[in-house]
Order: C-alpha cells, then structure tokens, then sequence
C-alpha cells in the first residue's frame, strides 16, 4: 500500500521464514525492515493476510488467518495490538480473512472474507464488525472466491476481484454491478488476481493475476 506521507510503499511479505513490514523507497527502490510479524512474546503474527494503512499512516492493519482477528501495528514503534476478533469487538465473526482495505470517509476498514463470503466494515476505534454484503445478497456467488479489494474512486464505492470478475459494490447497501468476467469485457480472463489497484488518471483498474 501506498504510504504518501513518507513517500514510500509498505509492502506485507508473508514469507516463509516469517511475515514481515517493508518499506520501498520509491526513489531509490531501498528496502527496510519495519516491523517482525513473527517477533515478540505477545500478538506474533503467523498467517498474515491483508494489509491496510489509516488516514495518516501512523498505524498499519494486518488480517491474521489463525486468530481470525486484525492486527494494529504501530509504524514508529512496531508495538501491535488486537483491534477486532473472536475476543474484541461486537458482530458476525470472521471465518477467513482475504484482503484489507482502508475507507476513509467512515473511518473504517473494509474486510474480505472468502471462507465465510463476506465483506465486513471494522471500526477503528473498537473493532465493531458490521456485514456489508455476504453470501446471501447480489453478490453473494463472487464473495466464495474473492480475492482482492480496493477502494472506488468515489467515497462508498469498492471494487472486489475473484476468479475471473470484478465487481463495483456500493459500501451502504451492500449492492454491486459487475465490471468484468466471462460475459463482460473482452480480453485475456485472469483466474487468480492476487492484487488490484485503481489507475485514476486513466479510468481503470490495474490487476496482477497468478495465472
């Protein structure tokens, strides 16, 4: 994610030997180590899954697979605490969490569940989850498999990726039209997007696909 204040972008490495923060430089494509995920005697991340900063970029938020919970991570100090899981917060649990992304306008963020198909709104300041769309509304069938999210160019827009569709979604009510899939858009199909980003100056949307 772009970290604009610093001039850098914060980049979650979910790697083997252990989950790390690290800063690029985007003049000089130096990396830094911010923070050990897997560091520490309490809140060690193993399973990290999903990466979202706040408004100022003082604090990071990383989805943890294992605990089911999001993490909130300090940038200055690599201090982390539990923002919102089985223990913190009120509202539906998670059950497999994806993909993060931060909203600015309700000051939340927005997470992705493939396991439970849902997309969550998370209070930042006590981890209220709140079910913006699941399983059961219109777009109930691309939440089994999503992927990826990233915010709209207009506040209360998002956009969710999985298989091979993209979908616009509508942050207070749930709804979404499909931008693009089978029946949609013509070009190469990308069956695993593992990242999405909004090109604004050109009107469209940036995928990095798997396969």
């Amino acid at each position: 994610v772009m970290d604009s204040a610093d001039d850098r972008i914060i980049v979650l490495d979910d790697a083997p030997a252990g989950a790390l923060l690290v800063a690029v430089d985007l003049d000089t494509g130096d990396r830094e180590v911010l923070v050990d995920l897997e560091a520490g005697s309490t809140l060690t991340i193993e399973t990290a899954r999903g990466l979202a900063l706040n408004s100022t970029g003082a604090f990071a938020y990383v989805g943890d697979a294992d605990r089911n919970a999001v993490i909130r991570i300090s940038l200055s100090t690599g201090d982390r605490a539990l923002l919102s899981g089985p223990t913190t917060g009120t509202g539906q649990q998670f059950d497999g969490i994806r993909d993060l992304a931060f909203e600015a306008g309700p000051n939340r963020l927005l997470l992705l569940d493939d396991t439970g198909g849902a997309l969550y709104g998370v209070g930042l300041a006590g981890g209220d989850r709140t079910v913006i769309a699941d399983a059961g509304g219109a777009i109930g069938a691309l939440l089994v498999d999503a992927a990826v999210v990233e915010i709209g160019a207009t506040e209360g827009t998002v956009y969710v990726a999985g298989g091979t569709e993209v979908w616009e979604v509508e942050t207070d009510t749930g709804s979404g039209d499909r931008l693009s899939g089978r029946t949609i858009g013509g070009g190469p199909l990308q069956d695993r997007v593992a990242g999405m980003a909004l090109d604004t100056s050109r009107d469209r949307l940036v995928v990095v696909s798997r396969d």
